[in-house]
């Protein structure tokens, strides 16, 4: 308990003198975040190497990654504290702007509106989608289904409209029974019934082999793919909303970086569905020689220093797949890196 609390004020600390941090270095600096998952560690970092790499020493990148959930990392864009940062965009349409999900909608459209809203009201531009989705997913175990039908008819409604009475276990990160288009959507759309409450997780690392017989997991798709032999069921229902990956930018550092808007649509449709799945296996498999436990208390912060450390290797590997130039190192670093290590999409 001690040990914990130690923790949590050291990086309470480190997190308000990191503004202080990168208020001192070069007057033309960019603040990259992200939320608190690989995924969103590995695109931060693919959009600060690919700035250092193209602007060199005449912008400084100061890295705020693994902040938190979506509504800490929102608030610190809307507060001028970090410029830009990853995001999706049925995130932003119910979680940010409060919108209730409608089954007429399509992805166009979603998209179209958390361009307008950003930007009318908040004076921050959503940049051209990367060319993946990452949606919630209720997952199963794959020998828990390899008996049952073809993995071509596993609907999430077949599975829960089940005939023998039985019931799962449901295992969810935190923001997804907190927001509107997580627990409360999937309950509207499909009649669960769960054996007990739902039990939370930080990673999912490992999950797999703690899970019993009868459960079933509610994570991102391309996370759960990536950490173990998941079988993802079909939402036939459209409980969830498109999730289109893209940077979002503070309109104001656009304007006073010449040419930061075309050199991160550069990787516009660049990252495909496959791409973004393979990089966040070896992510996984890279974070998981920390022996990362699925209890949110047990997650450490060398742990955290892992996850950073391998999310930045692939990044690397990425740039330099596409022809990119990196460097050797960051510019800055802040203690950002090390922030609430609670799920959040």
């Amino acid at each position: 308990m001690i040990a914990n609390k130690k923790r949590t004020l050291a990086f309470l600390f480190a997190s308000l003198m990191s503004p202080l941090a990168c208020s001192l270095q070069h007057p033309q600096r960019i603040v990259v975040a992200s939320k608190n998952f690989p995924e969103q560690i590995l695109l931060g970092e693919i959009a600060a190497q690919l700035i250092e790499g193209h602007y060199g020493t005449k912008v400084t990148v100061c890295r705020r990654l693994n902040l938190g959930d979506t509504l800490r990392v929102h608030h610190a864009l809307l507060a001028k504290q970090v410029d830009l940062y990853p995001e999706y965009t049925g995130t932003a349409f119910t979680t940010v702007l409060n919108h209730s999900w409608n089954l007429s909608e399509d992805r166009l459209s979603v998209l179209k509106e958390v361009q307008k809203e950003y930007r009318d009201s908040m004076q921050i531009e959503w940049l051209d989608p990367l060319g993946f989705d990452n949606p919630w997913g209720m997952v199963v175990r794959l020998e828990d289904v390899q008996s049952g039908p073809p993995k071509e008819v596993l609907k999430l409604s077949a599975a829960v409209e089940r005939k023998d009475g039985k019931t799962y276990h449901l295992i969810v990160g935190r923001e997804f029974l907190e927001r509107p288009d997580g627990y409360t959507s999937l309950v509207a759309a499909y009649p669960i019934r769960w054996k007990g409450p739902p039990k939370p997780a930080a990673s999912l690392p490992n999950i797999y082999n703690q899970m019993e017989p009868e459960g079933m997991i509610a994570w991102s798709v391309t996370d759960a793919q990536a950490t173990a032999p998941f079988v993802v069921l079909e939402d036939n229902k459209n409980a969830f909303p498109p999730y289109q990956a893209c940077f979002v930018v503070r309109a104001e550092i656009l304007e006073r970086v010449p040419g930061l808007r075309h050199i991160l649509e550069s990787l516009k449709s660049r990252i495909c569905q496959d791409a973004i799945r393979g990089m966040n296996v070896r992510v996984f498999q890279c974070w998981a020689k920390t022996g990362t436990k699925a209890d949110e208390t047990e997650i450490t912060s060398n742990e955290q220093n892992q996850m950073v450390r391998c999310a930045t290797q692939e990044a690397s590997a990425f740039l330099k797949a596409l022809g990119a130039s990196t460097p050797s190192r960051p510019s800055c670093v802040t203690a950002g890196q090390l922030g609430d290590n609670r799920d959040g999409r």
